[in-house]
């Protein structure tokens, strides 16, 4: 257990062989913790082995163990195989199961799916912000920004309230798909409703006002980020470095690369690029080829 929480998961199997190479009988909470922790290292092969093997020492897979097998799961075939298999044996799925699936419904942009496993688990009371994110989050994938505002709009609908994660996927959904002045929006709801944003809020809906050539909103996220403590990191500033820059406002890119380094933060080529690149544009080519060589 100790080697799923530190993801050692070399260190679990090594332990596991030890367990078996003395004579001692692993159990199925043993099997339930190896198995997360293979999975969650990706090793779904390994983490489908264990869960196989299972039968030949006489175990019987419990709610984890499914729970932790199906997470494991590279393709939703497979998990939808250990799902029916649960039932068959008499378990009922709960919020964790549920969860699991959604989780590789989300790597596989499976939104239709995962959103009639979220109506399955409405209907038997299993429903909570934690499923309406994990379905949200396989929507954002799949480009259905649409139906992850839906989600948000539902999850309140269901005496569920939506947590800074719920926020995030929505308005990151809104801007994969180009839908900037809808992810803003959505920000500005998050503010509404009083959830914490963090750093993915605020470097999500300022790339989103970037896309969106909205500079100045922008700067205001910006400057609202730090009044609320919010330490910004590279991707939030390069993300205002290339609105203020792609406007033609140098003179504030250039402001705020420097602050970026003042921040102790090592830019990389997006942090001057489009700093150089306006003011090229500007007429300015020897303060440009000048700037150039500090970087």
């Amino acid at each position: 257990s100790a080697c799923e929480r530190s993801q050692q998961w070399p260190a679990a199997l090594q332990l596991f062989d030890e367990l078996t190479a003395t004579g001692l009988r692993p159990d199925v909470i043993t099997y339930s913790s190896l198995i997360s922790s293979v999975g969650k290292a990706q090793q779904w092969q390994a983490a489908l082995g264990l869960f196989a093997e299972m039968p030949s020492r006489r175990l019987t897979p419990n709610v984890v163990t499914y729970s932790a097998a199906i997470r494991a799961c590279e393709d939703l075939r497979s998990a939808e195989w250990l799902l029916e298999h649960m039932r068959s044996s008499g378990l009922q799925p709960n919020e964790v199961t549920y969860n699991a699936v959604l989780v590789v419904c989300a790597r596989g942009a499976h939104w239709e799916e995962a959103l009639a496993l979220l109506l399955e688990a409405r209907r038997g009371a299993c429903s909570d912000a934690f499923l309406c994110n994990g379905a949200a989050a396989a929507c954002a994938r799949a480009g259905r920004w649409d139906f992850a505002l839906h989600l948000l709009q539902a999850a309140r609908q269901w005496h569920h309230r939506p947590d800074v994660t719920s926020y995030n996927t929505a308005i990151n959904a809104c801007e994969r798909c180009e839908q900037w002045q809808k992810a803003l929006q959505v920000f500005a709801e998050m503010k509404a409703y009083k959830v914490g944003a963090d750093v993915i809020s605020y470097s999500n809906a300022i790339s989103a006002a970037q896309r969106g050539s909205y500079w100045d909103a922008a700067l205001w996220l910006l400057a609202d980020m730090r009044s609320r403590t919010v330490p910004a990191n590279l991707i939030t500033f390069n993300a205002a470095i290339c609105a203020t820059a792609t406007a033609h406002q140098w003179e504030r890119a250039l402001q705020l690369a420097c602050e970026l380094q003042s921040a102790g933060l090592q830019p990389d080529q997006r942090s001057f690029r489009p700093t150089l690149d306006a003011m090229w544009a500007k007429g300015l080519k020897r303060e440009a080829v000048a700037l150039y060589r500090r970087a």
